[in-house]
């Protein structure tokens, strides 16, 4: 939307390969809403979330 601002809350980290080394960065954004931003931070949760989306892919 244009002339709106809007807050995401990214998170990354290291993708690492069998031997434990880097091969990438992995990543996920979310637009945090209201409800969003006056809930405490859970790192456990998104890091679930983080782990759901590669196991899926």
């Amino acid at each position: 939307m244009q002339g709106e601002t809007r807050i995401f809350l990214a998170t990354k980290a290291p993708y690492l390969n069998e031997n434990g080394e880097v091969a990438g960065i992995i990543g996920i954004s979310r637009l945090a809403g209201r409800s969003f931003v006056q809930k405490p931070f859970s790192p456990l949760s998104l890091a679930r979330t983080i782990r759901q989306v590669l196991d899926q892919g």
